[in-house]
């Protein structure tokens, strides 16, 4: 089995992957409880969901500084061989960015994974919806192009509370309605159906900078809650980073 692990901003995603399937998935706080905290949930999630298997090894793509080495030594404790994934490793993907380094792993994990499950001689256009909300492009010959990176929907609530007097944070999980008739519905609203825009708007515009068909892919922590009201999207994928990983470790092995 793979022991694949996606350090995000918000979450830490951990998934076992058995023959490319995922078999078990488990989200903690990238934020430690305490000094124990990510050990523990390791050793923990291991223990429960690996009787009379082998892990052959571990993927690790961390968008947190000096984290992903961490979780590398908890996997060694463990005496799972653990390596953690960037822009040199051999993703399937050829990557027109400036510098490529600088492109989030996690971005080019997802467009890996989306590139296998889209359709012959498309393009594919990838939100993922996180702690920020990325839009991304990789063309029909499998180059990733690039993309955008705007604000999710939780920093935009942050922002209008940080950045007003008087407004305040929303809870975000109640569907808007429009027109928002009072100031709290205003800003779900205004969070909620302005990522909406954003992503459909920026995917469309990546879209006709390509002359092949593209294929529509959302991902990511919020993908549930924008997925129902973006329409050009085709599939809500959770988990695609931990997706990519296993693909990425398909092509080693």
């Amino acid at each position: 089995m793979l022991f694949a692990i996606d350090i995000g901003n918000t979450n830490i995603d951990l998934g076992l992957f058995d023959q490319n399937q995922l078999i078990v998935k488990k989200a903690i706080p990238r934020y430690e409880l305490n000094k124990t905290f990510h050990e523990k949930s390791i050793n923990s999630f291991l223990k429960n969901n690996t009787k009379r298997k082998t892990i052959h090894g571990a993927l690790i793509s961390s968008v947190v500084r000096d984290l992903g080495t961490k979780f590398v030594s908890y996997c060694d404790s463990k005496n799972i061989v653990a390596q953690q994934v960037d822009t040199h490793w051999d993703l399937g993907l050829a990557i027109n960015y400036d510098p490529p380094e600088d492109v989030g792993i996690d971005r080019l994990l997802s467009a890996t994974a989306a590139f296998d499950m889209a359709p012959s001689k498309h393009s594919v256009i990838i939100a993922d919806a996180g702690t920020a909300i990325t839009v991304d492009i990789v063309d029909s010959s499998g180059t990733f192009l690039g993309g955008s990176i705007t604000p999710g929907l939780n920093l935009m609530n942050q922002a209008l509370k940080s950045g007003t007097s008087l407004l305040t944070s929303v809870d975000l999980k109640e569907t808007p309605l429009l027109p928002a008739q009072s100031t709290p519905e205003g800003i779900r609203s205004g969070v909620l159906y302005g990522a909406v825009s954003t992503i459909e708007g920026i995917g469309l515009r990546l879209a006709a900078t390509v002359s092949t068909p593209s294929w529509f892919v959302i991902t990511g922590g919020d993908g549930p809650m924008l997925f129902p009201h973006v329409k050009r999207y085709r599939k809500y994928v959770p988990n695609l980073v931990l997706y990519g990983l296993a693909k990425v470790w398909e092509r080693q092995h």
